[in-house]
């Protein structure tokens, strides 16, 4: 699968995920997070020199870090999500190096953060972005 068909069944899969398994209860780990925290880390992102594979790594990881918060409960979200993300990455075909790497991203995400690298710095800093924003109190 070429790297612009990856992104878009991400993308989609990701959004299909929320869109079958809306609920109320997600105020905040919701479709809307999620396409922000996508829209963040690829603007910090933007201030790197990253290769297409760390791109490619930091979009997948942004896109299913908070997918286990539709079938596990909170604290156990982050494992939930790695695995959601696998399944997906089984089905296609993407290599071990890359779903290894998302699983530390996705694994950064947990409190309390201790990120290792900058993929998962940028990861955990565009999760959190929104701390540091005038719509915190809105997003809060």
């Amino acid at each position: 699968m070429d790297a612009v068909n990856i992104y878009k069944e991400i993308e989609q899969h990701v959004t299909e995920l929320f869109k079958m398994h809306q609920s109320p209860r997600l105020l905040f780990h919701n479709l809307h997070h999620t396409q922000y925290v996508v829209g963040k880390a690829n603007e910090i992102a933007g201030h790197y020199q990253l290769s297409e594979q760390e791109i490619l790594i930091l979009n997948m990881a942004a896109w299913f870090h908070d997918t286990g918060y539709l079938f596990a409960p909170p604290e156990e979200h982050e494992e939930k999500s790695v695995e959601i993300m696998k399944l997906f990455a089984r089905e296609n075909q993407l290599p071990f190096d890359i779903v290894n790497e998302v699983t530390g991203c996705i694994i950064a995400t947990r409190s309390p953060r201790n990120p290792t690298g900058i993929l998962q710095e940028i990861i955990c800093d565009a999760d959190t972005y929104n701390f540091g924003s005038k719509d915190f109190k809105h997003t809060n």
